[in-house]
């Protein structure tokens, strides 16, 4: 069995691919956290801490703090 980390190279592709989720991710957990009070109303406390978990998964990938793997079988 092989194992390869993949870092954030994947997220570092869709950016320089003119994608740009993480930037827009990245972009929105800044403004999540400085208005949590207006989305909490606006959206609910579970709904906002969903938007919040989803949108930093991919920030995190990006700066390291969650590594994707890929594992190669072999028979």
């Amino acid at each position: 069995m092989q194992c390869i980390q993949l870092h954030g190279e994947t997220r570092e592709r869709s950016e320089e691919g003119g994608v740009a989720t993480s930037s827009k991710q990245l972009l929105r957990v800044s403004r999540m956290l400085r208005n949590r009070a207006a989305y909490e109303q606006r959206f609910g406390t579970i709904a906002y801490e969903l938007m919040l978990t989803d949108s930093l998964w991919s920030v995190y990938q990006m700066i390291g703090k969650l590594n994707p793997r890929i594992y190669l079988l072999s028979a």
